[in-house]
Order: structure tokens, then C-alpha cells, then sequence
């Protein structure tokens, strides 16, 4: 089991960089965009990250730590809600529904963050999606995954210019239960 990063989770120890998650969810969006190393921390994958050596892997046990705690989860849904508001996005609950994400009313503010990239450059932030949905499936969120993902579907389908196809596939891909 992956110890420090349950520590993390659970607010009982910090991420490499010395910062709590209560820290990071307390981060303005600037910082959310300006640092790329906590991504990794808030929404972990067993596969090593290319920007980020030191990130923490998940293995089997730390999944299942995950999909058992619903702390745990309920702190990863945390995680998500903060990610949402810095891409100019809610995540609406109502009982007895599946969960619902859509746009919120600081959208068009957002938006020019995560889906516009200068010219010939990668855009970070779609690749932050990735991981986000795959983190939401495979730690026990498999409704939350599938809400992100169907919002992205419908930016995309409504802003067809603004995230390629190519981004979409892979976003459902990630949010497709293993």
C-alpha cells in the first residue's frame, strides 16, 4: 500500500513538496495552474507520471483502500469539486439522480484556461482531465467519472474547435470502468 499518499488523503502527512491536501484545495486558481506537481498527489494512477517522478503510484491495495474508505472517496470528490470550479465547471447532486457535471456561471472566464493552448504547444490541463477521470474510475467514482466525462462530450460536441476529438477519445476511455 502506498502509505504516504493514504497520509496525504487522509490529511495526516504532505505531499513530497512538504504540502497538505487541505493546502492545495485552499489554492487560488492561479496557483492550481502556474504548479504542475500536485495533480499527480489529488488524483494518483498506477502508471509513473512523465511530468512528475516523484508522484506517488497507486497499487492494488491502495485502490482497494480507496474503494473501501468512504473517506477516502468522499476527500477524492473534494478533490474533484475543487478541480471543477477551476475549469469553470459544478458538479450538481440530486437524490436518488446520478451526479450531474455542467457548466458553471464562471465558464466563460475558465474555459480560455484549460482548452486554449498557443500554437504547436500541449495543453497541460487536457492531459489533468485524463488523469481525473481515470483517478475517479479506478478509486471507486465510477458515476462522477462518467458525469465528467459526459459534460466533456457535450463542450466538445457544443465547441467542436476547442477540444479535438482525438482528446475526447481518450477522456472515455479513461472514464470506462476497468
Amino acid at each position: 500500500m502506498n502509505d504516504q499518499l493514504i497520509g496525504f488523503y487522509r490529511g495526516t502527512s504532505p505531499d513530497r513538496a512538504g504540502r497538505t491536501i487541505d493546502q492545495i484545495w485552499a489554492w487560488t486558481d492561479s496557483e492550481l495552474e502556474l504548479v504542475h506537481d500536485y495533480i499527480q498527489w489529488l488524483f494518483p494512477s498506477a502508471k509513473p507520471s512523465q511530468f512528475n517522478a516523484k508522484a506517488p503510484l497507486l497499487d492494488e491495495e491502495t485502490v482497494r483502500a480507496f474503494r473501501n474508505d468512504s473517506e477516502l472517496r468522499a476527500r477524492l470528490l473534494r478533490s474533484l469539486e475543487r478541480m471543477l470550479s477551476f475549469y469553470g465547471l459544478e458538479l450538481r447532486l440530486s437524490a436518488g439522480c446520478p451526479p450531474c457535471i455542467s457548466k458553471a456561471g464562471n465558464y466563460s472566464e475558465r474555459r480560455a484556461n484549460w482548452q486554449e493552448a498557443p500554437a504547436g504547444q500541449l495543453n497541460h490541463n487536457l492531459l489533468r482531465l485524463t488523469r481525473i477521470l481515470e483517478a475517479l474510475t479506478v478509486l471507486g467514482l465510477e458515476e462522477y467519472s462518467a458525469a465528467l466525462c459526459a459534460c466533456l462530450e457535450t463542450i466538445q460536441s457544443e465547441e467542436p474547435d476547442s477540444i479535438p476529438e482525438k482528446t475526447l477519445s481518450f477522456w472515455r476511455q479513461a472514464a470506462t470502468p476497468r
